[in-house]
């Protein structure tokens, strides 16, 4: 409405505020702050790096915990650290920490591609093949974020569901589906030998 009724402030009270809220001193130090914020990040991240590295896995879950906890870090680091710290509980086998750092992350972001794969896999591997679909399917169906922030996988927004979803559906007796699925990874990679045999092994099963 100020816009369509030409409600604009006065030419000297703009130079006002702009004296006022943009001096070099002010600008310096939200510089700074934010400088200073970033270099925290990087540093963190790189000691979390290298103590799960190392192999010094539990030291590596503490560091990255209480830096999560940090007021300071922004969406994209606590996206990072919720897929740093699912790495290290998929390597130590605890399903349940695993689980619950994923669904951590989806109370900072809308749910990704990466986390919709790794619980996928989760009921995969536990032969809860409904289940690995709801979560595969949805990873098909989001939509790839403009900013990829710090946590980005190709192939969780490609192949990498489509040829679970295969799976799943060839284990529930869905074979059809299976086939189209194994299709929608083709489209992606169409010389890969994984795929192209389970395209030859579901063209015999469904006499195409």
């Amino acid at each position: 409405d100020k816009i369509l009724n030409q409600d604009f402030p006065s030419p000297i009270l703009l130079r006002d505020y702009v004296s006022q809220h943009f001096t070099t001193e002010i600008m310096t130090d939200n510089y700074l702050r934010v400088y200073e914020k970033v270099l925290m990040e990087e540093i963190n991240f790189s000691q979390g790096d290298k103590l799960k590295n190392l192999g010094c896995l539990t030291d590596a879950i503490s560091y990255y915990k209480n830096f999560l906890n940090s007021s300071e870090v922004s969406t994209s680091s606590k996206l990072k650290i919720c897929n740093e710290l699912a790495d290290i509980y998929f390597i130590l086998g605890e399903d349940d920490n695993e689980f619950a750092i994923i669904f951590k992350a989806f109370e900072y972001d809308i749910p990704r591609a990466e986390f919709c794969c790794r619980l996928g896999y989760l009921f995969l591997k536990n032969n809860e093949f409904e289940k690995a679909v709801f979560w595969y399917k949805l990873a098909t169906q989001l939509q790839k974020p403009k900013n990829m922030y710090e946590v980005f996988s190709e192939p969780s927004w490609t192949w990498l569901p489509n040829i679970q979803l295969c799976v799943c559906y060839y284990k529930l007796g869905k074979f059809s589906k299976a086939y189209e699925s194994n299709e929608a990874a083709r489209y992606f990679l169409p010389k890969d030998e994984r795929i192209l045999f389970n395209k030859t092994l579901l063209e015999k099963m469904l006499n195409r």
